[in-house]
């Protein structure tokens, strides 16, 4: 193939991402609406804002053992003062809410920011019972009642550095009223 022609078809497969790289405005119409464009309006183009793109937050996939990834695998982050104390946030399961026994599996969703330093780990308990990998909660495996979700991030030192307990209730229909009827 003649090299002009290699460039013709270089330049041919790399047109279709030229969009990618549009810039984004921001305005508001005559109506009040917000709107986010690749293109300035004709009218009052003295008020359209451009966006700045910002780099996306990613985390890296735990290995298939659920240990961290190596080293070299980490993405460049904005750390915080080393002397900030972990902060546990719970997701799932929702503090107070009522959950059937019978319906679906509980997810446990949870993050710890700043991410974990080595040395650090996290113990989970449910009802005061330790779990290495607690990923979902089964409600037709627990009690119909009050159950707690507790997390801690422990240190190299074995003290604990942050806590938090998750209250939950498993509810139980009755057999002695059962659903009425349709």
């Amino acid at each position: 193939m003649l090299p002009q022609f290699r460039l013709l078809f270089l330049l041919a497969l790399l047109l279709p991402a030229l969009p990618a790289w549009a810039e984004i405005y921001k305005y508001y119409d005559s109506e009040g609406n917000l709107v986010l464009s690749d293109e300035v309006p004709k009218e009052n183009a003295d008020k359209v804002q451009r966006l700045e793109a910002r780099p996306v937050m990613t985390m890296p996939a735990l290995a298939p053992d659920g240990r961290r990834p190596a080293a070299s695998a980490k993405p460049v982050a904005v750390r915080r003062a080393e002397s900030a104390a972990p902060v546990i946030r719970v997701q799932s399961p929702v503090a107070e809410q009522t959950y059937p026994r019978g319906g679906d599996a509980i997810p446990v969703a949870i993050s710890v920011s700043p991410g974990l330093k080595d040395g650090q780990r996290l113990e989970v308990q449910l009802d005061g019972v330790a779990s290495d990998n607690l990923s979902v909660i089964n409600p037709d495996q627990l009690d119909r009642g009050a159950h707690a979700l507790q997390l801690r991030v422990v240190g190299a030192d074995g003290k604990t550095q942050a806590s938090v307990v998750v209250p939950f209730y498993i509810h139980q229909r009755s057999v002695q009223k059962p659903r009425a009827g349709k």
